[in-house]
């Protein structure tokens, strides 16, 4: 292993970029380059990055980085789906399966038999990961923050987890003696060298405008410290720059066949200062938002030309979706957001108190929540299982009968089933709820001679400036040996990452994934001389089925609810 020292020089090194690291834009690959194999693959995740910013500043002869990727690289949007819950969009990228099969449909999940609910873990996950696979296969991996992998895996390689603060529970990271390494880049972040937003101090950008006093940023209320700004961040913490020196120690160290990490500055920023980017003139504070914005991707392009700085390596750039004005998107509570433990009230089976759920009393509760599927797992609180059971061994099938009964009776005003299906699983005491299709939230049903509006039953969320509930395209660019230059990519989705990736890896695709390998990425000669191979399937995973709190889980719950994901 390296010494800190050593790591901290040859990094801040790097954020010098010579000029040589990147070729001319317009340069040929040679042939050797062309159809060698790919000496490993790189992937970077960027967090709501959008061609909608990168292309406009490329056009102003910014993002050097990106522009190559798209003049020597094959590029294209990245389709996402609808409800567009990054936890569930990063783990699809990495699985190649629809939420329904992998298991992570939203940010949290309720403990069992408690109203406590905690941030997915990657426990929930129900297939093998890239990470998994490759790892499988006999080659190597390291994997930095990406969503939905603590607890840390232990693979053939490394893992970083996104928890990495001195109150988060373990294992952090695979190896576990990995964290004391890496602990050390908190400290080493440049993030003060990126500009400020209104308000904070510390514009280090020449040209940036001047901040205003008088004009504080307007954020979420309890925003979290890490989201915006140098001056917000808390000296524990991990923020998008000092995560690439701790991922890049590790790939340096490690070499390995797949490096994947995750950065998610670009989403945070966009949230909250979105449309400063296209109307900035004449506005010294709108301008200075656009900056911090401009900022962000003006850093990640900077990566990117580091990691173009290997030619025999595959560099993969992806976006799980873009973003929306939330004044553009007439209909921000969609029909998932509901509060499914109200109606379970309404029909008699869950009773609430001041403190929250009555659990001495209560019959039945939401124990997942899956908005993909716009479905809801109900469990009964049996005795024996649930923490404050009521409902005994003996009354179990019958409870069962009576509440399917009670959900399948309920009906909109104009006599439209409110539940597609509803039926039990293969756990005991477990009913599985599907809303019909064509259910909005203006509908309205009845229940015990009451009319109750759908609308009534959603949780409300604070919003900041930019959401991305109604799905926007991500972004998809590729540049390596084989890849066809200048390649304008059309009908990508995040299901095809995961099988293209495993290719770049000259590994096989399943038969089974709900994407494909995008053969359209590649020169026709190098396809030839690599064609696309097949397996049945990577299979399952054991799903972890213990949970219970953890260090970590309010900071991560806070910065979920400033974002407006949680309520």
């Amino acid at each position: 292993m390296k010494t800190a020292a050593r790591t901290s020089i040859a990094f801040i090194a790097l954020l010098i970029i010579p000029a040589i690291l990147l070729p001319g834009c317009n340069q040929s690959r040679t042939p050797s380059l062309l159809y060698s194999q790919p000496t490993g693959l790189t992937i970077l995740g960027l967090d709501g990055a959008t061609w909608e910013i990168i292309d406009p500043l490329i056009e102003r002869g910014e993002l050097p980085g990106f522009k190559a990727l798209k003049e020597r690289g094959a590029w294209g949007q990245l389709e996402t789906y609808v409800p567009t819950e990054s936890v569930s969009i990063w783990t699809t990228l990495a699985t190649g399966v629809s939420p329904s099969r992998h298991g992570i449909q939203t940010f949290t999940r309720r403990i069992p038999g408690t109203d406590q609910s905690v941030p997915a873990p990657g426990t929930d996950r129900q297939v093998p990961a890239l990470w998994n696979m490759v790892s499988d296969a006999g080659k190597s991996v390291v994997c930095v923050k990406w969503f939905a992998t603590w607890p840390a895996e232990k693979v053939n390689g490394a893992m970083l987890s996104p928890r990495l603060e001195e109150e988060d529970a373990e294992p952090r990271t695979w190896p576990p003696e990995l964290f004391s390494e890496i602990s050390h880049f908190r400290h080493l972040s440049t993030m003060d060298q990126l500009p400020q937003p209104p308000g904070r101090p510390g514009m280090a950008r020449s040209g940036s405008a001047a901040a205003p006093p008088e004009a504080p940023l307007e954020q979420s209320p309890g925003a979290p410290p890490m989201l915006i700004g140098q001056s917000q961040v808390e000296s524990t913490m991990f923020d998008d720059t000092s995560v690439w020196l701790a991922g890049k120690y590790v790939f340096e160290t490690y070499h390995p066949d797949l490096f994947m990490i995750y950065l998610k500055s670009t989403d945070r920023v966009e949230h909250f200062l979105w449309g400063a980017h296209t109307d900035f003139e004449g506005d010294p504070i709108r301008k200075q938002e656009a900056e911090v914005i401009f900022g962000w991707y003006r850093y990640y392009d900077g990566l990117i030309q580091q990691l173009l700085a290997d030619p025999g390596r595959t560099l993969m750039v992806i976006s799980d979706h873009g973003m929306r004005a939330q004044s553009a998107v007439p209909e921000p509570y969609y029909i998932w957001d509901i509060d499914f433990d109200g109606i379970l009230e309404l029909i008699g089976y869950l009773n609430r108190h001041a403190g929250g759920t009555d659990w001495d009393t209560t019959r039945a509760y939401t124990y997942r929540h899956l908005p993909y599927d716009k479905s809801f797992i109900v469990r009964l609180n049996m005795t024996g299982r649930e923490p404050r059971g009521s409902v005994n061994e003996d009354m179990v099938l019958q409870t069962v009968r009576d509440v399917i009964r009670g959900l399948s009776a309920l009906q909109t005003s104009d006599g439209r089933p409110l539940f597609a299906s509803v039926g039990t699983t293969d756990a005991p005491g477990e009913i599985l709820c599907r809303l019909s299709d064509d259910v909005t939230l203006d509908d309205a049903f009845e229940s015990d001679g009451q009319r109750f509006i759908m609308r009534d039953l959603v949780i409300r969320k604070g919003l900041p400036r930019g959401i991305h509930t109604d799905a926007p395209p991500g972004i998809i660019a590729v540049l390596g040996p084989g890849i066809a230059p200048g390649t304008r990519v059309t009908g990508a989705s995040v299901f095809d990452v995961t099988p293209t990736a495993l290719h770049l890896l000259n590994l096989p695709t399943a038969r089974d994934f709900d994407g494909r390998v995008l053969i359209e990425l590649f020169d026709p000669e190098y396809l030839a001389a690599h064609p696309v191979e097949s397996i049945p399937t990577y299979g399952r995973r054991t799903v972890e089925s213990r949970l219970s709190s953890s260090g970590g889980d309010e900071r991560m719950l806070d910065e979920l609810r400033a974002l407006g994901y949680i309520q």
